[in-house]
């Protein structure tokens, strides 16, 4: 079911890696040069992740299952005495 996006533009609800790099080319080239300077972090951190963000645009898998169970190992481990972080992920499983 397509969409419209902020700029006006009719998209696909699910775009391919193809569609997605051709949006994040078309976002980079609006920044107004008066926000580069500012910007400037933001946007050499995510030129850094593109690839790896855009490959969810292949596969559709994000790490949203991991993350949240690493942050309760952690608090084990935080808790735990004498186990490491390496124990205590191979214990979760």
């Amino acid at each position: 079911m397509p969409t419209t996006s902020r700029s006006g533009s009719t998209t696909s609800a699910r775009p391919d890696r193809a569609a997605a790099e051709a949006a994040t080319d078309r976002w980079l080239a609006s920044v107004p040069s008066e926000f580069e300077r500012p910007f400037k972090p933001s946007i050499d951190a995510f030129m850094h992740w593109r690839p790896h963000i855009l490959r969810y645009f292949e596969h559709r898998l994000t790490s949203g299952y991991i993350e949240p169970l690493n942050g309760l190992i952690r608090r084990m481990n935080v808790n735990g005495v004498g186990y490491s972080f390496d124990v205590l992920r191979r214990k979760r499983f």
